[in-house]
């Protein structure tokens, strides 16, 4: 202070403090809510993105590939004995076609999925060809176009 200055009474400090210290605390509860409002919070429980969708098809055709060369090994695969072929449980198989190209069986069959929260749920449909050949021990399976199952693809 300068000399023959008069220092502020006491009061008037108190006074500037409370009010900075007052809007501190307001603009630090502001900031709080406005990052609590704008952080990102996790999907609700049970939604799947269409990547594990896919990953679930996928697992779903290499277990009916491997069911089918099960069951080709007894006798061959015919389309009747196809249709009555049992799925293994879980699995979400839709239509299949069999087809003989020389010695090798070809089945192809869709696979279906749901994406989404539980409570908006989008189906997608991939489609497989599992390739059977003698004296092979496991079957060939290869993801083809939806087309060529001739299933109509759901949203995706």
């Amino acid at each position: 202070m300068k000399p023959g200055a008069v220092a502020p009474p006491r009061r008037t400090v108190y006074r500037v403090l409370a009010v900075g210290g007052t809007l501190l605390i307001a603009v630090a509860v502001v900031t709080l809510v406005w990052a609590m409002a704008t952080w990102p919070h996790p999907p609700p429980a049970g939604t799947t993105t269409r990547d594990q969708a896919r990953t679930h098809m996928r697992q779903d055709a290499e277990h009916y590939a491997d069911a089918l060369a099960a069951a080709g090994r007894d006798t061959p695969l015919t389309q009747e004995r196809l249709r009555t072929l049992p799925t293994p449980a879980g699995l979400a198989i839709g239509t299949t076609t069999l087809t003989t190209r020389g010695a090798s069986t070809v089945v192809t069959f869709s696979t279906h999925a749901s994406y989404g929260s539980p409570t908006a749920r989008t189906g997608t449909t991939a489609c497989y060809r599992v390739t059977l050949t003698p004296g092979r021990p496991a079957p060939t399976l290869a993801e083809v176009p939806v087309a060529t199952c001739g299933t109509r693809r759901e949203a995706s």
